[in-house]
């Protein structure tokens, strides 16, 4: 299985928390089990008439009963990552649904470690047990590929008696084509989050900062928007704070130890210079440049020369940074900016930041000429799309109605209320009901995403991710990080050995010449 290992328990605990600040920020009502009085019109709402005084049920209600009638007192059993999406859904779609169908649904929010394994015994084993579960989009292809969910667009059509038509696929966001392989859904978006720049707005406002970069360079103090003008900030900032601020704060914040720089490489670094899906040719599974990959390219070069050389402008501590690095070491009045996981915003406007909420910012990637146009035709991306999916599991007993409740859980109605509750948005017409959010208030992350979301893009090498990131990648990286071996060196090692871990997987015949120097 493709674990991420950002979803370690010790991290899980501190995502827990930053989602739940966020949700406390934008408290809305919680989504019920009736419908919203419209019809299905294309827009994401969810069709059925008013129940009016609530005797009557909605054309919804009706839809769901009726389809479950001959599952009554069935049992489902759902397992997932207890986070504030999944608790959400656990808290305010269980009960609803039970009622309404007579289906018990025992819903385990559990450790991701517990998850993780319970779902790959269950789906190697074959054993009926594990109807839905859990799937990070950088796992969704291996868990389609392997056959461990079943094809949820094929079940659709096979089974129209359980379809509900006011289940709108296109109502999604981009994020959702993760999930699809070959044209079909094999789990439905439950969350979603972008990896960002975050920065302190105060700091590129400040007069005096202002001026004297003015003064330096003979143009304005602004947010960057390529790597060069990052790198500038990074510096100005690094060498000036103390003197101007009368605080030194350092110019970039960054995933550096173990594997999650390897992870800010291909999530971040390598998109913003146009090298995208890891440098590696979707089609012929090749890395090296001249065997039609992008992995050494010259921009793949500059990718990692520009990751370390940014280090220099960071915090002394910066090298033992993890996931949590770079949103703690803004929050801590240490950093000015770095690339973070959006669902670190919770955390970073609220409790005692260094900061006032609405001095932070959010803004694309510092990305290289044609990046943005690459992302807009649909050939590239600035930067990652993270979460995960729920999904009917193949081996299940109870495909039925673990499908009516699929549906039902992440229908529109559901999914607004999820974005009100933790600012996870996973359709289009959720995002006004996260528009009045702490979040989007101090930091306008919620108008970013609608503008911004389809420029980001999630993992496409999630069948062989694990192994690359620990087999492949995470020691010439480390010995990089340390200055051991240039840039690249490290870009010839990952892509030449990325060949050879291709053949020894059966992905690809033969390796492309190796490279110099290695």
């Amino acid at each position: 299985m493709d674990n991420h290992p950002r979803k370690a328990d010790q991290y899980g605990d501190k995502r827990r928390r930053f989602l739940k600040l966020l949700g406390v920020a934008g408290a809305g009502t919680l989504a019920g089990c009736g419908g919203d009085g419209e019809s299905d019109g294309g827009d994401g709402s969810d069709g059925g008439s008013d129940g009016g005084d609530g005797g009557d049920m909605s054309d919804m209600e009706q839809f769901f009963s009726d389809a479950a009638a001959d599952y009554e007192g069935d049992t489902i059993t759902l397992v997932t990552e207890s986070t504030p999406p999944s608790l959400y859904y656990d808290e305010t779609q269980v009960s609803d649904f039970e009622d309404l169908t007579g289906i018990s649904v025992d819903f385990q929010a559990v450790s991701f470690t517990e998850m993780s394994n319970r779902i790959v015994s269950n789906a190697t084993s074959g054993q009926a047990g594990l109807d839905i579960a859990y799937t990070e989009q950088d796992s969704a292809a291996a868990y389609a590929n392997n056959e461990w969910l079943i094809d949820h667009s094929a079940f659709r059509e096979q089974n129209g008696d359980l379809a509900w038509s006011g289940f709108d696929v296109d109502d999604f966001v981009p994020f959702a084509e993760n999930f699809r392989f070959g044209g079909s859904y094999y789990a439905y978006p439950m969350e979603s989050f972008l990896k960002l720049v975050i920065y302190r707005e105060d700091i590129y406002d400040n007069e005096e900062m202002n001026s004297a970069f003015q003064d330096e360079y003979g143009e304005e103090f602004t947010v960057p928007e390529n790597p060069d003008e990052y790198m500038r900030s990074a510096q100005f900032i690094y060498e000036n704070s103390e003197d101007v601020l009368g605080e030194q704060i350092a110019g970039h914040a960054a995933q550096v130890q173990g594997v999650t720089g390897v992870y800010a490489m291909v999530e971040t670094y390598f998109p913003i210079h146009g090298v995208y899906n890891w440098g590696i040719n979707q089609e012929e599974f090749t890395a090296l440049d001249g065997n039609g990959g992008t992995m050494n390219s010259d921009a793949a070069v500059e990718a990692f020369q520009f990751y370390r050389d940014l280090l220099d402008y960071a915090p002394e501590g910066v090298r033992s940074y993890t996931w949590s690095g770079p949103p703690d070491a803004i929050i801590a009045g240490d950093a000015a900016q770095g690339t973070v996981y959006s669902e670190n915003l919770g955390n970073m406007v609220s409790g005692d930041p260094a900061y006032e909420p609405e001095d932070l910012g959010v803004a694309l990637p510092p990305v290289r000429d044609g990046v943005i146009e690459d992302a807009e035709n649909g050939d590239g991306y600035v930067g990652y799309f993270d979460g995960g999916g729920y999904g009917v599991m193949e081996a299940s007993d109870s495909k039925e109605p673990a499908y009516l409740f699929l549906q039902y859980m992440l229908r529109a109605e559901s999914q607004r209320g999820l974005a009100e509750e933790t600012g996870a948005i996973t359709r289009n017409s959720a995002i006004d009901a996260a528009r009045e959010t702490l979040i989007n208030e101090a930091t306008g992350y919620v108008d970013f995403f609608e503008q911004n979301n389809d420029l980001f893009q999630g993992n496409p090498n999630g069948r062989v991710q694990q192994v690359l990131v620990n087999e492949v990648f995470q020691s010439p990286f480390q010995e990089f990080v340390a200055g051991n071996i240039s840039a690249e060196q490290v870009a010839n090692r990952w892509a030449f050995r990325t060949e050879e871990k291709m053949v020894e997987l059966g992905f690809l015949d033969e390796t492309g010449d190796e490279p110099s120097p290695m």
